[in-house]
């Protein structure tokens, strides 16, 4: 079982949804960051942070051979 989890990500808006919720309902993101939310209510421990976009980039990388070969 994890009870301890610490995210980093490169994108502060991100950060910023997570933190404070989307108060639109018709936003793009406001399912993925509603089922977020109430993940974290759970019993554990979640530490966000954030990376510099360049120190992401084998992240990137990757994930754009996984989507375009």
């Amino acid at each position: 079982n994890i009870r301890k989890l610490e995210l980093e990500v490169d994108a502060k808006e991100l950060l910023s949804l997570l933190d404070s919720g989307l108060k639109h309902p018709h936003h793009d993101l406001f399912v993925l960051i509603h089922e977020v939310s109430f993940m974290l209510k759970w019993e554990w421990t979640v530490i966000f942070g954030q990376i510099p976009h360049d120190a992401n980039m084998v992240a990137h990388q990757l994930l754009i051979f996984l989507l375009y070969g």
